[in-house]
């Protein structure tokens, strides 16, 4: 068996990872954080950024200008029957990205998001999924790209009760114990994550603050102190 990661230090995958070093250095990222405070973002180039934060009513960025669209987390189901206005916006924005052939990265709320634009649906997971658990990238027929810079297999952070189906003709990456669906890549420029490849001390006491989901009494909820 694939060995895992040993700590949550060694799945600290920068920004820089995940895009393999496609973005370049005069490129600019529309980074769009509806969880709590902004979430770090660690992209280490030169490239130009935009944080938008639609759940405050700011305006949509310009799609066109951009060369990659980072969606995030928010402390709200897309099962909920009522969703904010903002999110029908923020789908809306995705396809468009998505059809000017962007590059596209979703990441837990962000990625379902992505995968609905995509034409998947999103459904509640089988238990929720809360702290530090390892994900392994899934036997797939078909060739991911992405599977060239990502490892094997490694602890990832979680914040999630609900997941998204794997897009048509989308590539599935990773599942774990206890969500089958943790990332895929659509083409050779758009990646959805359920798992958090952002999160850092600061990031993960925002969601403590935003969200009780940690409350949940399962063997896949890490408590407070964990």
């Amino acid at each position: 068996p694939t060995e895992v990661a040993k700590s949550p230090a060694q799945a600290a995958y920068s920004t820089d990872r995940v895009l393999g070093g496609h973005l370049g250095d005069e490129g600019v990222v529309v980074h769009i954080c509806d969880f709590g405070e902004d979430v770090s973002c660690r992209h280490q180039g030169h490239a130009k950024r935009e944080h938008v934060r639609l759940d405050r009513g700011e305006a949509l960025p310009k799609v066109a200008a951009c060369d990659l669209l980072l969606t995030f987390g928010a402390p709200i189901s897309l099962l909920e029957q009522r969703v904010p206005g903002w999110v029908e916006q923020e789908k809306e924005l995705i396809e468009l990205a998505v059809d000017q052939q962007k590059m596209v990265i979703g990441v837990c709320f962000g990625a379902q998001l992505l995968a609905i634009a995509l034409g998947a649906r999103v459904k509640r997971n089988d238990a929720p999924e809360v702290g530090w658990h390892p994900v392994r990238k899934v036997a797939s027929k078909q060739g991911a790209s992405a599977f060239n810079s990502l490892p094997d297999s490694f602890y990832a952070f979680h914040w999630h009760q609900n997941t998204f189906e794997t897009p048509p003709d989308a590539v599935p990456l990773y599942g774990s114990r206890v969500c089958q669906n943790q990332a895929f890549q659509y083409g050779d420029r758009i990646l959805g994550f359920q798992f958090h490849f952002e999160a850092d001390e600061r990031t993960i006491r925002n969601f403590l603050l935003a969200s009780k989901l940690w409350r949940n009494k399962s063997d896949s909820v890490q408590d407070k102190e964990e």
